[in-house]
């Protein structure tokens, strides 16, 4: 009777039970269906149980054992479990009739007695994993849909969930919590050292390595730190770790107690980052390792399926440690070696590398980087580049003329444009000595490529010209990539007769373009444009989604319908489309350009002024670059370019000349927002009254907070992810992040803001048309010197703090250390020249905004010092000397260079 009791009481609670993400999910998820599923040791039924005691439903537990798979056992038991729930023993559920005959009627028996006996219920199945009856699972599934509404269901699992819960995992009535939410984070860990007076977070950190939060692996942890003495080292704590005693009984008391054959196994393997039969196969050269794999995933021993595809396997990292410990590092540099060569021969040459590096085979590495750079560098995989290019440093490799090619790309993607280039000449040239045509017309067609996306359309035309040679006679892969880069160098400057020429051409010689290329497109789109009298094609009309920067074909038909608008006088009409090509366009063309100036001749005309000369900037670095001087504006307009770029060169009266062109002193209010990112990061909505914007969660904020950083550029989903969610798996992460832009969406959609956030070419892009900012506002300041020489004191109101303040955002260091830089360039100029004028008084406010923001410069406390003994406070230079003395000596552990005295003898 105990033992039959003990199946159906609540599990009691350790004593100093420590809660983690797994109860924060418990208590917060509402759906009917919860599924705890990890191996042993993850601490699943003390999750639950502390869970089911502080809430207010009665529940229902079942332990269910070997004995239990049978369905009238299960009945039985489960029936009793609700019984000693609800307090109601006596009312036993009874089965009317034989069980074989009609398993249908006993089960619609047990609804109906389960709906007289409850309200609400929650059913804990605790050790799911010995279940595998299909009359059972259709039980669960009846009473899943007919009691949806009285029954709560846990399901606790040790294996893999059976296929029976797919249904409800996929429709979201059903949520899994895993290893990731019943592990320890290293900031649960840090808590645990909290207690036991340890505020390290890099203690946490080492233990949370050692034991990938392994509950029972930290709990080992933190028992022998309790048992240590007091002053506990980290040396003492990496001992600890490396000397798990969890190990210890683990692995010997298991390992040799299995076969010699699995030791073999394991010891050869667990160099692997995962492992598949295949690969297994080949390095400890038998044949049976699938079926190895499945018994040691199934005895949960050493070996766990990676993810959802049952065909990898990885090592637990404390099973790893204590397997690789009985080999030798030049075993183990042959297995990686073996494994290299094996994969190389497969699509993971990824893998292959990685292997290669850690064995010591640069040749692999090599060939890896020749065959696949280009796919890795496409999927933005700069970190694995970077490794992979440090191992060959390291091994002194020369690189072969393909990989220093892939070089130059990587250095270009990560925004080494002079060392890139430098590589990528030198590619071409040894690809030119060795004869290789072909290799040396893709380096200059590359080259081409990047510096028409950089707007330098001359150069482009430059390098194309030297991978131009015999298209007229051979046709192949190389010359189609050449004339379609010369057509898309058409786009960019409009020139469509030039590129309908071109194409034609080469139809007249029988070359056929591919179905869904840019040749055919261009050639179909360009035609019909260039039609006599002109006509002008609809955009919908033209289906350009899979074409390969078809942006530029469809700009092409949207400055014709722009021009048609703007001379037809539909100024709407042409503002919108004039936006509609900036917005959906990856990089600058002569559309963009003439874009640009269309808005700045429309603000311009409605006397928005400060917006017209920001648009034309904008618009006429693009012209000027590439000499195109004439729009074919009218006079009128003409003429109001011509003012715009006039004030644009007189920046020092620009202020002014404005003022006198504009109607009201404060910008009229357009449905704009506001961003804040000087000494924080605050968005406004219009007409939020000094609201901010409040975000539902940090990573909304943050997620938004680097769209405004990238101002206007584009961005894909992984990029994003790699940012925001760098440890989150693949599929979590990606919903993560379409659940954070869907939150932000929705903040702006009440204010008509549906379009500022873009997404075109799968990539994502704020609007800055719908942006004013204070970074906007700080930049056209500092980038106007004359404006930072005659009235330096502006800068204070406009640096009001470091660029987007104590957010921690890693990805900002590099811009607010750029901003920092220039503001204290002009806190320096201007204290330098109220000096000059004898007005030594001024350069105080100067000094001590450098002070706030460099409080350890020798050269600015100096100065601050002598400022303060020229305006005759003579003491409180003094104190400041004496005072930042101390600070120094405190902080740095280090004293002034020069005394008092020394510092005011100029004086």
């Amino acid at each position: 009777m105990k033992k039959e009791n003990s199946k159906i009481q609540i599990p009691n609670v350790d004593k100093g039970y420590t809660e983690r993400a797994a109860d924060t999910f418990l208590s917060s998820s509402e759906a009917g269906i919860i599924l705890l599923n990890a191996g042993a040791g993850y601490g699943k039924t003390q999750v639950l149980a502390h869970y089911i005691h502080h809430v207010p439903e009665k529940s229902a537990w079942y332990s269910i054992s070997d004995t239990d798979n049978d369905l009238m056992s299960f009945i039985q038991n489960f029936t009793k479990s609700v019984q000693y729930a609800l307090g109601n023993i006596k009312n036993d559920f009874k089965v009317s009739g034989s069980l074989p005959e009609n398993i249908d009627i006993l089960m619609e028996q047990l609804v109906l007695w389960l709906d007289t006996q409850i309200e609400f219920l929650n059913v804990i199945f605790d050790d799911f994993q010995e279940i595998n009856n299909p009359d059972i699972f259709n039980l669960l599934d009846i009473l899943i849909e007919t009691m949806d509404k009285k029954i709560r269901l846990f399901i606790v699992e040790k294996r893999s969930l059976p296929h029976f819960f797919d249904k409800y995992t996929q429709s979201g009535r059903a949520v899994c919590i895993g290893m990731k939410e019943l592990q320890f984070q290293p900031e649960e860990i840090a808590i645990f050292l909290n207690d036991m007076g340890i505020q390290d977070i890099q203690w946490a950190n080492l233990i949370y390595g050692c034991t990938e939060g392994w509950p029972v692996g930290v709990a080992q942890i933190m028992l022998q730190l309790r048992q240590q003495k007091k002053n506990t080292t980290m040396e003492n704590l990496k001992e600890i770790c490396e000397n798990l005693e969890v190990s210890d009984y683990f692995m010997t008391r298991v390992y040799k107690m299995l076969p010699f054959d699995i030791q073999t196994f394991l010891k050869q393997t667990a160099v692997l980052d995962y492992m598949t039969p295949a690969i297994c196969n080949k390095v400890v050269g038998i044949h049976n390792s699938e079926s190895m794999l499945r018994y040691l995933v199934n005895e949960k021993l050493f070996v766990q399926t990676l993810g959802e595809v049952s065909s990898l396997y990885c090592y637990h990292s404390i099973f790893r440690r204590f397997l690789l410990s009985q080999t030798t590092l030049e075993e183990q540099q042959d297995v990686l070696q073996t494994a290299a060569y094996f994969l190389l021969k497969t699509n993971d040459r990824i893998q292959a590398a990685e292997y290669a590096c850690r064995g010591k085979a640069a040749d692999i590495v090599q060939a890896v980087i020749e065959v696949s750079g280009d796919s890795i560098l496409e999927d933005r995989l700069y970190g694995t580049m970077e490794r992979w290019f440090a191992f060959l440093d390291r091994e002194h490799c020369i690189l072969t003329s393909k990989a220093r090619f892939i070089y130059g790309k990587y250095l270009m993607a990560i925004g080494n444009t002079a060392e890139a280039n430098q590589q990528i000449e030198q590619a071409g040239k040894e690809f030119y000595e060795e004869g290789r045509i072909q290799d040396y017309k893709k380096v200059r067609l590359f080259q081409a490529s990047e510096s028409r996306k950089a707007g330098e359309l001359s150069q482009a035309g430059i390098f194309l010209a030297q991978a131009f040679e015999d298209h007229k006679t051979f046709w192949n892969e190389t010359a189609e990539a050449v004339c379609t880069e010369q057509i898309k160098i058409n786009c960019c400057l409009q020139q469509s007769e030039e590129a309908v020429q071109l194409l034609t051409t080469l139809t007249s010689r029988g070359i056929q373009f591919q179905e869904n290329s840019f040749l055919l497109a261009a050639l179909q789109i360009l035609s019909f444009l260039n039609r006599k009298p002109a006509q002008t094609c609809s955009i919908q009309d033209v289906r350009l989604e899979h074409i390969p920067e078809g942006f530029l074909l469809r700009n092409c038909i949207l400055a014709e319908q722009m021009k048609a608008s703007y001379l037809s006088a539909d100024y709407p009409a042409a503002r919108q489309i004039a936006r509609d090509i900036i917005q959906h366009s990856s990089h600058e063309t002569l559309q963009t350009a003439a874009a640009w100036e269309m808005l700045a001749v429309l603000s311009w005309d409605e006397g928005d002024h400060r917006k017209a000369i920001e648009q034309s900037r904008t618009g006429n670095t693009f012209l000027t670059r590439n000499h195109i001087w004439n729009l074919g504006f009218t006079s009128k307009h003409q003429q109001i370019l011509k003012e715009i770029r006039s004030i644009q060169k007189n920046t020092m009266a620009a202020p002014y000349l404005i003022s006198q062109k504009e109607d009201f002193a404060e910008q009229k209010k357009s449905g704009k927002i506001k961003i804040q990112c000087m000494d924080g990061f605050f968005v406004f909505l219009p007409g939020a009254e000094g609201q901010p914007l409040k975000w539902r969660t940090k990573k909304a904020r943050e997620l938004f907070a680097y769209l405004f950083h990238l101002q206007g550029a584009s961005v894909s989903r992984e990029a994003l992810i790699e940012l925001l969610w760098p440890d989150a798996g693949i599929k979590s992460a990606i919903a993560l992040f379409h659940t954070t832009l869907y939150s932000i969406r929705q903040s702006f959609i009440p204010e008509g803001l549906e379009d500022l956030i873009s997404y075109e070419h799968k990539k994502y892009s704020l609007n800055m048309q719908l942006v004013d900012s204070d970074l906007e506002t700080l930049l056209t300041y500092l980038n106007d010197p004359k404006s930072c020489e005659k009235h330096p004191e502006q800068i204070m109101q406009l640096y009001p703090g470091s660029y987007m303040g104590s957010s921690g955002y890693l990805w900002s260091y590099g811009k607010a250390k750029e901003l920092e830089n220039q503001y204290l360039k002009v806190l320096k100029s201007g204290a330098a020249s109220k000096d000059i004028q004898n007005h030594p008084e001024a350069a105080l406010p100067f000094f001590q905004r450098m002070l706030e923001t460099d409080p350890y410069s020798e050269e600015i406390v100096s100065q601050f010092i002598v400022c303060l003994y020229k305006n005759g406070r003579q003491a409180e230079a003094k104190q400041q000397y004496d005072r930042m003395q101390q600070l120094y000596r405190k902080d740095l552990e280090l004293d002034f260079s020069k005394t008092f005295k020394e510092i005011i003898a100029c004086v």
